[in-house]
């Protein structure tokens, strides 16, 4: 229950009495209640060109039409491409990685920026299956760019980007996928990230009725 009606927001739930809280006051009982709040982008690489969708695109697409001109030129960059650790899709970073390359080497300027994909998780796109990491990892080394796995980044300044376990990344550029964070509802188990605890079918961890 994001809304009901009328502007009435879903503020939080009271399991014991059946009921959802509303923002600014009052309840609605609840015989099922259904809790579809979805999640908020956050940065998660402070300094870096936020990557979280079409609203960055300009952002993105500004770093292109200033990389590429000066590659051409004989302007040498490092560009870190950044998929933090959590849930989210990461593919939009593969694909910008390799879309730079791409357009570096029709250019004639391809080593001229160097190209690094910085994953929090220890394999790219595992999600997906067994098979897709090898293919990503294949893929990037065909088009000469760099994969560091299993090491979140955490920070980038001063031309270094620096990842958990202590080791930087040259970096004169970062573009960073978003981290995403739940909304952490009053009356439901939350894991550290603030989503809502559930069980493979969706119910609610504890609390009956609730999905």
């Amino acid at each position: 229950l994001v809304e009901y009606g009328l502007g009435l927001y879903f503020a939080g739930v009271d399991a014991a009495r059946r009921r959802a809280r509303l923002a600014g006051g009052g309840s609605l009982a609840y015989d099922r209640l259904i809790v579809a709040v979805g999640a908020r982008r956050v940065p998660s690489v402070p300094g870096a060109i936020h990557f979280g969708g079409p609203e960055d695109a300009p952002a993105v697409r500004s770093l292109l039409e200033r990389l590429m001109p000066g590659a051409a030129k004989g302007v040498r960059t490092r560009l870190a491409v950044v998929v933090p650790p959590g849930p989210g899709w990461p593919v939009p970073a593969y694909e910008l990685a390799l879309l730079v390359a791409r357009r570096a080497r029709d250019i004639g300027a391809r080593d001229m920026i160097d190209l690094t994909v910085v994953v929090a998780d220890p394999q790219p796109l595992a999600a997906l299956g067994t098979a897709v990491p090898a293919a990503v990892r294949a893929e990037l080394a065909e088009a000469g760019i760099a994969l560091r796995p299993g090491d979140p980044a955490l920070d980038w300044a001063f031309g270094w980007l620096e990842l958990a376990s202590g080791a930087r990344v040259a970096a004169d550029r970062v573009v960073a996928l978003p981290e995403l964070r739940g909304p952490a509802i009053g009356g439901l188990p939350a894991d550290p990230l603030g989503f809502v605890r559930t069980d493979a079918q969706g119910r609610v961890d504890g609390v009956p009725g609730v999905d």
